[in-house]
């Protein structure tokens, strides 16, 4: 048989002797679009959508309009008009799982529970909710993932979209348990991340060793005759008096008053623990004292067991590395935070050590040196700066967000990060002065 004869047999299985290919086959389980086949969804491919969404070779049929009153991304997307019938939407990124997820909260089979019980589930919905900015949904996916989501979980999650209420439970919960990270869930994580929880976990360790070591020694029988002498003067004296605690801190006296609307607006971004870049700018030197009282009445930053103080470090650094006339009023208020973070009991000694302002502060600052390391270090191997930049920061957005830069956005001109960074060189010389002594 000749290579002719083979060819034309070859042809015959898959196309008729014209050479046209033969028309494909689709059964009732599918729908053809965009030059191929895309199997419906058995749950969420409704006979009355107006809008087909095609994910993972899986088209949904659904009411365009839901999504049109609950998301300002799909009103852009769909014209910013109601319609009976919109253009399919073929959806890059998103697995079938996810998108079933996110349908079955909009869809839900019972007005009772939802059928998304777990926390890869909700994290989904939160994911797409974010993306398409339904914030009601999103509110939703948080309240459900603040309850069943681990840690590790929730600070990936936080880092990816945003979440600052979930960074620093996170990581006191991650240096604190009996468990390192493993393999799996450092990879998980940036370098930085890792590093922070690796370093907290070994203080937490050399704190609770020299607390055993402590408590062994109080425990321990004094069997000599120097210690009985001790006690025996002690007890015949009657002067066996628990030490009183020491004093509170005053706050300094608010001479210069806010506005009931400006207290309005401490009160509300105060309260919600995380808002300091909102208010950071009211604070100028002669009120400091009242942005104190305003702290004491409505956070906890002034108390020794503090749970913001990551937040309120990264916020005075973000400020003063594009306002550097801001320097002076946040070394004070760093100062006199420290004092009341500081004021404690020895029960609360070793939480303040791990997460008190004055460790946050340490640990902003080994991140900026170690980002500037970086981008000096690619700097040699790439003269230009955007490309130096890109390389050296890598993995160090935490950092970058202290300098006021987001995370993979455009890389900074290089006159601005080295003004944002100079600019920070001396709010830390600040911190570190001998009057001072936040920061090493």
């Amino acid at each position: 048989m000749s290579n002719s004869d083979m060819h034309t047999m070859k042809r015959s299985r898959s196309e008729p002797a014209d050479g046209t290919a033969p028309p494909l086959k689709f059964s009732s389980a599918q729908v053809r679009l965009k030059g191929r086949a895309w199997n419906k969804s058995p749950l969420y491919y409704f006979q009355d959508g107006s809008l087909l969404l095609l994910v993972d070779a899986t088209a949904y049929c659904v009411q365009g309009s839901i999504l049109f009153a609950h998301s300002p991304y799909w009103r852009e997307v769909l014209g910013n008009e109601a319609k009976n019938e919109y253009a399919p939407q073929e959806l890059h990124g998103i697995q079938r799982w996810e998108m079933d997820a996110f349908l079955s909260v909009i869809y839900p089979r019972s007005f009772e529970r939802y059928d998304t019980n777990t926390s890869e589930h909700w994290a989904a919905v939160l994911r797409l909710s974010s993306l398409w900015n339904m914030e009601s949904l999103r509110n939703l996916a948080l309240s459900k993932l603040d309850a069943v989501a681990t840690p590790l979980c929730k600070l990936v999650l936080a880092r990816a979209l945003d979440i600052p209420d979930w960074v620093e439970p996170a990581f006191n919960a991650l240096a604190c348990r009996a468990e390192p990270l493993s393999l799996e869930e450092a990879s998980a994580l940036s370098m930085e991340d890792v590093l922070r929880i690796s370093g907290a976990r070994e203080n937490v360790l050399k704190l609770q060793a020299a607390e055993q070591s402590t408590a062994a020694t109080c425990t321990r029988p004094h069997n000599s005759s120097r210690a009985l002498a001790r006690r025996d003067s002690k007890s015949s004296s009657g002067s066996s008096r628990t030490a009183a605690p020491p004093s509170k801190p005053s706050l300094p006296e608010a001479t210069i008053p806010f506005s009931r609307k400006e207290l309005g607006r401490l009160s509300t971004a105060l309260s919600d623990g995380h808002m300091f870049d909102d208010v950071l700018g009211m604070v100028t030197p002669d009120k400091i004292p009242a942005f104190c009282h305003a702290l004491s009445d409505f956070s906890d930053l002034l108390s020794p067991n503090a749970f913001h103080n990551s937040s309120f470090s990264h916020s005075i650094f973000k400020r003063a590395a594009t306002k550097p006339s801001f320097i002076p009023v946040a070394v004070k208020l760093a100062s006199i935070i420290t004092v009341h973070n500081e004021h404690a009991s020895s029960a609360c000694t070793f939480s303040n050590r791990l997460f008190g302002l004055r460790r946050c502060l340490q640990d902003d600052v080994n991140g900026l040196r170690s980002l500037w390391a970086s981008v000096n270090q690619a700097k040699i191997k790439y003269p230009d700066f955007s490309l130096a930049y890109k390389s050296g920061a890598r993995g160090h957005y935490f950092s970058e967000g202290l300098l006021g830069f987001d995370c993979g956005s455009k890389p900074p001109r290089e006159r601005e990060y080295e003004e944002r960074s100079a600019n920070l060189r001396a709010f830390i010389a600040a911190l570190a002065a001998d009057n001072v002594r936040l920061v090493k």
